[in-house]
């Protein structure tokens, strides 16, 4: 399970330093291979806003609860890829992102999907993120490879 506050504010009206604020408002993004998991985190969430509210006289206000189904990537793109590397002498490991991307929506539609990271030296979604071309063209050539031996 990977968790992610990815918006965070208050109203820009009461910002001050030494305000505490009449409300906040957050966004919370749960990502498990598992929708037992899923489901058991938001359970928890559920359980522990009704104790903090109790605990501590607040209020929460949910708003919609968005789903989508983990998706599982295809074994047959993830190993060639994973050779394609191999081939290469490129260090490479296969990991259960949680990124889902375009390809999550492929897989769950039956569309055989895998993913290719390329390092980047300031991390994803990062305002200044950068890769070095080299970096960017051998993962193109290595999609490539992996590609036209795709059946």
């Amino acid at each position: 399970l990977v968790v992610t506050c990815g918006v965070l504010q208050t109203n820009p009206a009461e910002h001050s330093i030494s305000r505490v604020p009449g409300y906040a408002s957050f966004s919370l993004e749960a990502r498990s291979k598992s929708i037992d998991t899923l489901e058991a985190f938001y359970q928890l969430v559920q359980a522990e806003m009704r104790s903090i509210e109790r605990e501590r006289g607040v209020q929460f206000q949910p708003d919609r609860r968005l789903l989508s189904d983990p998706a599982v990537t295809d074994g047959q793109l993830s190993e060639l890829l994973s050779r394609a590397c191999a081939a290469r002498g490129i260090a490479h490991e296969s990991i259960p992102s949680g990124a889902g991307h375009d390809a999550a929506l492929f897989a769950n539609g039956g569309v055989p999907s895998a993913m290719l990271f390329v390092r980047n030296q300031n991390g994803s979604h990062n305002p200044h993120e950068e890769m070095i071309m080299k970096d960017f063209m051998t993962g193109t050539d290595l999609l490539w490879q992996t590609v036209r031996q795709f059946d």
